[in-house]
């Protein structure tokens, strides 16, 4: 600042002055004056000032004053780049003090104090521990190839803009690194342990935590001289403190990030369950029910329906789960689970708001299946990089009619049941997203009154097989048959209770559909 007020006065004339305090002292003569925005980045009150008398050598050398409003205007402006660069040095020594610790850049204005000042402190601790004018935190970078300082202390900060040295030839922090401290007590004639700094003598400890290296920790003294054992103990233990100060930070952030996460796995939990229909449709001579159960908060498949505007009932049940045929090799527990782990949930779940949003869409305006499930195909199959398949049943009911034309894409499980049993329909086809010219047959069926459809997903398919074999499916319609006087919503709930009893821990994602001819 000094440099620069004596080059303002040198091009302008004016005295300019760098004050510190929150406002200028009461006898200072001053004919312009105004606050640095620097002050909150240099942790100072600071003002900037024009005086109205050069010193008499200045005055002598200078020919003229320039006006006054174009000094103000130029102090002003100088004083704004003083605050932006104040601000960038701070910011840098904030952003390598978190990088140490591997934290992201997220300060936090409340704190009472940010790591970048705990590690100064840890530094000056160590220094001042063994009798040391500096101190320097070097970290390892991710290949462990290289050392990056990450905070100094009484060292120019500029150290934290220098590039990464190589630890190959780093002789002191490759001994360090492997648990030794380091004592040079006359770094002349000890030059092959390449000091990172200038330095008479010097102590170099490790930094790490139980398990890994993270890096070393370095004071340096301005004089050969001897360390006692007591001296170079406190720096490892300071260096132990730094550590554990690291390692806070990191399970500090994992934990925010986590319960940040957490709740915005919640959110989309409800939100995926609000776009479930919840009220029956006003389809004559049709009734409705469904659920999904998830086996965490979001899942993979849904159901659906809806009433067009000519009065038609539409019915989906769809599923981007991938579930296959999970559960085949039911004999033992563990591999009833399915092979998909957490991290493809929330693909999962993506992909099946995408299948729902183009079913509903398409239903608008198609009235047949087979083109419903093509057109889905075809959306599907331009708007992802082919790895997005899903599957879909989907049904259109004639209102006040008998007949039910539906169309099945992957493997979905159709079951209807009657007072005569169980029978199983088509329950196999191409999914959708593979193929972008496949075709889906539509199926057509007449159903008498008190007679239902059970659909059920690929999800709920391996839950039933890996906890009743084969026939599970069957089994679980046949359950259903002494309550076909019940509505449709009680027969889904119905079978949701039997599938929870073969499967309390929801190991996959599941859903039903149920449709019911209403009796005349």
């Amino acid at each position: 600042m000094s440099k620069l007020c004596r080059a303002f006065e040198r091009a302008t004339g004016w005295p300019l002055e760098c004050m510190p305090g929150e406002a200028p002292a009461p006898d200072a003569k001053l004919v312009w004056s105004a606050p640095n925005d620097a002050s909150a980045a240099i942790g100072a009150q600071v003002h900037v000032g024009i005086t109205g008398e050069p010193a008499g050598a200045l005055q002598a050398a200078t020919s003229a004053q320039a006006d006054l409003p174009a000094a103000v205007e130029l102090a002003a402006t100088l004083g704004e780049l003083v605050a932006e660069l104040a601000q960038w040095r701070r910011a840098v020594w904030r952003c390598e003090a978190e990088l140490a610790s591997q934290v992201p850049v997220s300060p936090e204005r409340n704190a009472k104090q940010h790591i970048a000042a705990r590690l100064d402190a840890s530094l000056a601790g160590a220094a001042e521990a063994a009798g040391c004018q500096s101190a320097a935190l070097y970290l390892l970078d991710e290949s462990t190839t290289h050392l990056k300082a990450r905070s100094v202390w009484r060292l120019p900060r500029l150290r934290l803009l220098a590039p990464p040295r190589e630890l190959a030839g780093a002789n002191a922090d490759l001994e360090a690194l492997l648990g030794h401290a380091v004592v040079l007590e006359d770094a002349a004639k000890q030059a092959d342990w390449r000091l990172p700094e200038e330095a008479a003598a010097a102590i170099c400890v490790p930094v790490s935590s139980a398990t890994i290296p993270l890096g070393t920790l370095w004071v340096f003294c301005d004089q050969p001289r001897p360390f006692s054992d007591t001296e170079v103990n406190l720096v490892e233990i300071v260096a132990g403190r730094i550590a554990a100060e690291l390692e806070r930070e990191t399970l500090l952030a994992s934990g925010v990030d986590g319960a940040r996460l957490r709740r915005q796995w919640s959110a989309a939990g409800r939100w995926q369950e609000e776009q479930s229909p919840h009220v029956a449709p006003l389809a004559p001579g049709w009734q409705v029910g469904g659920w999904t159960r998830r086996s965490s908060d979001i899942g993979g498949e849904f159901y659906d329906w809806l009433v067009c505007d000519d009065g038609r009932l539409g019915m989906a049940l769809g599923s981007c789960a991938g579930w296959g045929d999970l559960g085949a090799s039911h004999d033992k527990e563990e591999e009833a689970i399915p092979a998909c782990a957490a991290p493809g949930l929330l693909v999962s779940a993506l992909s099946v708001s995408a299948l729902r949003a183009a079913a509903r869409a398409h239903a608008a305006h198609v009235a047949e299946p087979h083109e419903l499930a093509q057109c889905v195909n075809q959306t599907l199959w331009r708007g992802s990089a082919g790895d997005q398949v899903a599957q879909l049943f989907y049904a259109v009911a004639e209102p006040g009619g008998d007949r039910v034309r539906y169309v099945l894409a992957g493997e979905m499980h159709v079951l209807r049941l009657s007072p005569r049993g169980v029978a199983r329909l088509a329950d196999s086809n191409e999914a959708l997203g593979i193929e972008p010219d496949a075709r889906y047959p539509s199926h057509e069926l007449s159903m008498a009154p008190d007679e239902a459809l059970l659909v059920l997903s690929p999800g709920a398919n391996a839950v039933v097989r890996a906890a009743d074999g084969n026939s599970g499916l069957s089994d679980l319609a046949s359950q259903l048959l002494p309550h076909l006087d019940q509505s449709a919503a009680v027969l889904a709930e119905l079978a949701r209770d039997r599938l929870s009893a073969l499967a309390p821990d929801a190991i996959a994602d599941c859903a039903a559909l149920v449709l019911k001819r209403q009796t005349t």
